[in-house]
């Protein structure tokens, strides 16, 4: 048998107690030692530590009527604050919250090919810090999110920009003295979506725009694989068509369905054009909407094959605009139809991700599952 040494005891002891506290609060000591199993004494001097640390705050008592009234504890929110960053082609958003996975900003630059994303990043992040009140730990993480491959925190991205952004890390941990991390930006939807919205041990979370993605909570955990390169969905092959024309990314992305629309009416097409002449039941929109239900539920049958998810989200303009897309591909699933979901937090579930990506680093714990009592902003279903 291994013997952990006191310290990696005591972390242990302290991670277990946060994540307690977090999910329960506000809590007593004496419930907390009783949901953890450990001694009144060693919640007693772990709790200490944490009222010393400003981790945790004392929000009043209460009685049962039996004895001494009992200190209720939570986690103090506001002892620090967390940035989430999500990179694109022509915009960055900045999403700030507290401790506790509230938003307190959410801002937007636009950029070009002339722009300096080094000074807009820095811009984005001066007017959020400046926006909220000063605390005992400031900005406690940056997560930045891409759409790419992650190994070892270096993000392998095909973009215009992409040296810069590969820097980013480096420049804004040394800028504002905290920890900088990349994140695939699927990997991080799905974490938003499990814990702000679709609670669930096993959470597929798909994402069908400009590209295609996947995020995965398979038993309560993130996977990623073994470099980081897991749940490409947009590289999936499908049906028997030839290999480029078969990638799952060439078939249902909003760009490639809009060229095709373009083909189609022999001029050049947006996206809200195929809104307006799907609205009309135009033909070459219809078929455009029936090659997105098609391929996409061939994904989806896949995926619920491999994983097995308890829920599929899935968040993309065509299921969002249109009640009747939704339904239709809810429907070419068959007996597993009702697994299928929209998304609640849609474009933003990659930054409230990078939230519980944040706070889990910063607080060392493994499980982020927040009381219904600290959200201001957000609905937990």
């Amino acid at each position: 048998m291994v013997i952990g040494s006191k310290e990696l005891i005591r972390d242990i002891n302290t991670s277990l107690i946060i994540e307690t506290i977090i999910k329960n609060a506000p809590i007593s000591r004496v419930d907390i030692s009783t949901k953890t199993g450990l001694t009144k004494g060693t919640v007693s001097t772990i709790v200490q530590n944490l009222l010393d640390l400003d981790l945790v705050l004392e929000t009043g008592f209460v009685s049962n009527g039996v004895g001494r009234r009992r200190a209720m504890l939570q986690l103090n929110k506001t002892c620090g604050y967390c940035i989430t960053l999500d990179v694109e082609k022509h915009r960055i958003r900045l999403m700030g919250t507290d401790m506790c996975g509230n938003c307190h900003g959410l801002n937007t630059a636009q950029i070009t090919n002339n722009s300096n994303i080094e000074a807009e990043t820095f811009t984005l992040i001066d007017n959020f810090i400046s926006s909220v009140a000063k605390s005992t730990y400031g900005i406690t993480g940056i997560a930045i999110a891409v759409d790419g491959n992650i190994r070892n925190n270096i993000p392998f991205i095909q973009s215009f920009n992409s040296d810069i952004i590969t820097n980013l890390a480096n420049v804004l941990s040394e800028k504002y003295n905290t920890p900088v991390t990349f994140h695939n930006n699927a990997h991080l939807a799905v974490l938003g979506e499990n814990v702000y919205s679709m609670r669930a041990k096993s959470l597929a979370f798909v994402t069908a725009s400009n590209h295609i993605g996947m995020g995965i909570i398979a038993d309560n955990r993130l996977f990623c694989g073994s470099n980081g390169q897991a749940c490409q969905l947009g590289k999936m092959i499908i049906g028997s068509q030839c290999k480029e024309n078969g990638i799952l990314e060439n078939l249902v992305s909003i760009n490639s369905l809009i060229n095709k629309l373009s083909s189609l009416k022999g001029q050049p097409m947006k996206f809200d054009d195929f809104v307006q002449l799907f609205k009309a039941n135009d033909s070459d929109a219809k078929e455009i909407a029936e090659d997105f239900i098609y391929y996409l539920s061939l994904a989806i049958t896949n995926i619920i094959t491999m994983y097995d998810p308890e829920i599929v989200v899935i968040n993309s303009p065509f299921t969002i605009c249109f009640n009747e897309i939704f339904l239709r591909l809810k429907l070419s699933l068959g007996n597993n139809k009702s697994i299928l979901y929209r998304s609640m937090l849609k474009d933003e579930a990659a930054l409230y991700g990078g939230a519980v990506a944040n706070i889990t680093n910063f607080l060392k714990i493994d499980n982020f599952t927040p009381a219904l009592c600290y959200f201001k902003h957000m609905q937990i279903l």
